[in-house]
């Protein structure tokens, strides 16, 4: 049968466990959401490839047709002035060059014909896609959703946990990596533990806290909020104590 002792230790080393999974989970989320992110902005920008595409054949049938519109008031103006031509062979020059204006005109409508085609193409290409990759983004954004909601609830069981250790080893500090979430964690479990059992807080930054994540409208103002809550900061290098001055904004001392 285990003494107390040893089935105090452990239940302590249960709860050290399961902390350290929870905190490997949080690790990973906002990687996972970036990924996620990132596939969404492929999934926009080939939509806008397309319409891209959809929308230079467009500018190109106009054009055409503003050439053949310019090339048949020429036609015009030449059979005209042939009407008025007396000497033969100025009649049959400008016959030549009706006959040129002509051939440029069909060439012109061969090639309006052929961007007419590509439109169609472009159009039915598309339509098709974008009804794909909408469809694609939707399951994106809901998966970002299902992450976000993963997050809040192994973050409030991560903050349980952090209390229910630093009350049952009577810590004095946690000193805690990364800001998000390891530090808003530890400032809520200081919050749940009570009056007579204070807890310093020390929030040591590595970098993606503040160079990738800190950038971030949904992370920079927690991160920044989780800071000024600790009551001690270190980073891991002189730049970066800058980095996150600089753009976290953040006021006490580091």
């Amino acid at each position: 049968m285990l003494t107390p002792v040893l089935q105090g230790l452990l239940i302590l080393q249960d709860r050290d466990s399961k902390r350290l999974g929870l905190e490997a989970q949080l690790k990973s989320t906002p990687e996972e959401i970036a990924q996620v992110e990132r596939k969404i902005a492929a999934e926009k920008a080939a939509i806008e490839a397309a319409r891209t595409e959809l929308r230079e054949l467009e500018v190109r049938k106009k054009a055409l047709e503003n050439e053949i519109g310019s090339t048949e008031t020429k036609l015009g103006q030449y059979r005209t002035q042939q009407l008025s031509i007396r000497k033969n062979d100025e009649y049959q020059a400008m016959g030549h060059q009706i006959e040129l204006t002509q051939a440029a005109i069909a060439d012109l409508e061969g090639r309006e014909l052929e961007v007419m085609y590509a439109i169609d193409g472009a159009k039915s290409r598309f339509a098709a896609a974008e009804a794909e990759l909408k469809g694609n983004i939707a399951g994106h954004e809901s998966r970002i959703a299902t992450l976000r909601e993963r997050e809040a609830s192994v973050r409030a069981e991560l903050t349980s946990v952090q209390a229910e250790v630093a009350a049952a080893h009577a810590l004095d500090v946690l000193h805690v990596h990364y800001a998000v979430p390891h530090a808003t964690a530890a400032i809520l479990a200081r919050e749940m533990l009570p009056p007579d059992h204070p807890v310093r807080i020390v929030t040591t930054l590595h970098g993606t806290d503040t160079t990738l994540l800190g950038r971030d409208p949904g992370y920079g103002p927690a991160i920044r909020h989780a800071l000024e809550r600790s009551d001690a900061i270190t980073t891991v290098s002189e730049f970066l104590r800058r980095e996150t001055i600089n753009h976290l904004g953040v006021r006490c001392p580091i």
